[in-house]
């Protein structure tokens, strides 16, 4: 078992540092992404900017569980999404509360 969680671990840090590498030569120092998979928690909000660009505006759910002392403990954590343009109006059409959805984004931190 830890010889193939070793080789997972190589594949993965092979790939990161070839996505890296990749980030650098377009100028890039930095990098902020995230996946997250889970279900719409409220009905999206469409709307549109006077510039007739749509923007929807959902949470997404995502549940874990784990032991602890023996218990079986569940966990919901919450994340705000916005997304633009085609992509707002096809969530807004395909989605709706309750729907799984798996979203790749940058996370943006707001006090």
């Amino acid at each position: 078992m830890n010889q193939i969680l070793k080789e997972i671990n190589n594949v993965w840090m092979f790939s990161i540092s070839r996505i890296w590498r990749y980030w650098e030569s377009k100028g890039n120092k930095m990098m902020c992404q995230v996946n997250v998979i889970g279900r719409v928690g409220k009905e999206i909000e469409l709307k549109f900017l006077q510039s007739g660009s749509a923007v929807a505006s959902f949470s997404i759910a995502v549940d874990q569980s784990y032991k602890k002392e023996g218990q079986k403990v569940d966990k919901t954590s919450w994340f705000d999404v916005s997304c633009f343009g085609k992509t707002a109006e096809n969530v807004n059409q395909y989605f709706h509360k309750g729907s799984m959805i798996g979203i790749t984004g940058e996370l943006e931190q707001q006090a």
